[in-house]
């Protein structure tokens, strides 16, 4: 039987993860992980914190005991999890006892295989905060203002003036300096994983205009933070290179077995769309040249951002829910949520349509179906379920849940007519509450308990006709 592994991109050092995070990432693993889950399925969830990064190494500066300040920012992400009701397998950070052997034995092979190789890089200091800038924290006041993309070449920075984002300095120096970089030769594994995509999303055009652009090579190596470089001790390795070799832990304990078990596994990872380009181009690039393995089964998950102000989101933002508020607010993300790279609201107002309209209908639905088909069974040969079942095993969590939203109006107008198919409704039931049961578990049980005569025929008789027009 395959394996699926379902990764999520890791946060880091001293981010707290945000309903952004959550919508576009966590949540639609977890519902994914869950609902495999259900049909039978050998499926792993991970999720992990990377302790390497610039932020990290910024904020670590600033406490005194460094392992007890990395244990409570782990510890707090895993409540916000939980708090979500999100459920991951395996906690995998990026300073797991596993993690120095997968990464000297890969970057090891990419030396050997000619993959690795010194570059010049041009690196920001501001010399009035006194510290060292990422692109993103560079701003060019010489031409239109814009952000320093990661395909620039060096002869850009040569003659801009370049201010600092952090304190507004224009006392910034453009330094160049040798790094490590790695090679990203385009290949038929590569081809070959942009035509497992999903056809539905748009994921494989963005893999393909990535892999279209001028994107050769990916510098790795910092001076002052990450994980030490071992085949040069004076270089460290950025996060995001540990982040990628993570999502192999969950496969196997040896590096030398990555290659074959890849074979027999499907890989989803969930991730936001502005980090595709380490997915879909560098990560593959590791497993092949830093790992030896040909073949991988992997569906990326990208998602779009969530685009609201704090003050719109209110019913995202509590701290603590009920069993039953957690339960509506985790279908009402995911119903929203698209599958496709796209940013997407949630707002109060959001919040508000959905609960007269997905919520509403489900509420209906489960009250008037529950007394009467409880303890009905699932034809795994039905329409119904092999078209749940193909949502589920191409990743369209939003797609599963739009279906059993249509399908539960349809339900409604039908059993309100004096003849209806009973069978057809009673396997549909069947199978949304066992979606239910992985997206929003509290309505499913608080709705299920409906079983006296009275409740039957109140449910059955309740506004009969408001679906048959």
């Amino acid at each position: 039987m395959a394996k699926y592994i379902i990764t999520t991109a890791n946060v880091f050092i001293p981010a707290e993860i945000r309903y952004t995070n959550i919508s576009s990432t966590y949540l639609p693993a977890d519902v994914l992980n869950k609902l495999l889950k259900a049909l039978g399925k050998d499926s792993t969830l991970v999720a992990g914190v990377d302790v390497y990064g610039k932020h990290a190494y910024r904020a670590l500066k600033l406490v005194e005991n460094k392992d007890k300040y990395i244990d409570e920012c782990k510890a707090k992400f895993r409540n916000t999890l939980k708090l979500w009701g999100i459920e991951p397998d395996l906690y995998i950070d990026s300073d797991n006892v596993k993690m120095d052997e997968f990464v000297e034995y890969s970057i090891k092979n990419l030396q050997n295989n000619g993959i690795i190789e010194k570059v010049e890089e041009p690196a920001f200091y501001c010399h009035d905060c006194n510290e060292e800038l990422s692109k993103s924290e560079c701003k060019i006041t010489s031409k239109k203002e814009k952000r320093l993309k990661k395909y620039d070449k060096i002869d850009d920075f040569i003659n801009e003036d370049i201010d600092c984002k952090l304190c507004g300095s224009e006392n910034v120096e453009v330094r160049f300096e040798q790094q490590w970089g790695m090679k990203l030769p385009r290949t038929s594994l590569l081809d070959s994983l942009m035509e497992q995509q999903d056809p539905t999303s748009n994921v494989s055009q963005n893999m393909r205009g990535i892999y279209d652009n001028n994107f050769n090579t990916w510098v790795f190596t910092r001076n002052n933070y990450g994980r030490i470089m071992p085949i040069d001790q004076d270089k460290q390795i950025y996060l995001w290179y540990d982040s990628l070799v993570s999502k192999l832990l969950p496969l196997t304990d040896k590096p030398d077995n990555v290659s074959n078990d890849l074979k027999n596994s499907e890989y989803f990872c969930y991730f936001g769309k502005n980090i595709l380009p380490y997915y879909s181009l560098i990560m593959p690039t590791i497993f092949k040249y830093g790992f030896n393995a040909d073949q991988m089964n992997i569906k990326y998950e990208a998602r779009g951002f969530c685009l609201t102000q704090e003050n719109d989101a209110g019913i995202l933002s509590q701290d603590v829910y009920t069993p039953e508020e957690l339960s509506r607010v985790r279908l009402f993300v995911l119903s929203k949520v698209p599958d496709k790279i796209k940013d997407y609201k949630l707002t109060e107002d959001n919040y508000k349509q959905f609960l007269s309209g997905t919520y509403k209908n489900l509420i209906k639905y489960f009250h008037r179906l529950s007394p009467i088909l409880s303890g009905q069974k699932i034809d795994i040969e039905s329409e119904e379920y092999k078209t749940i079942e193909n949502h589920i095993l191409n990743g369209r969590v939003n797609k599963v849940v739009s279906t059993i939203e249509q399908w539960a109006v349809d339900d409604l107008k039908e059993i309100s007519k004096d003849s209806h198919n009973i069978k057809k409704i009673g396997n549909r039931y069947a199978i949304i509450t066992k979606v239910m049961e992985a997206i929003a578990p509290n309505i499913v049980k608080k709705l299920n308990h409906i079983n006296t005569t009275s409740q039957v025929k109140q449910a059955i008789m309740e506004k009969k006709y408001d679906y048959s027009k």
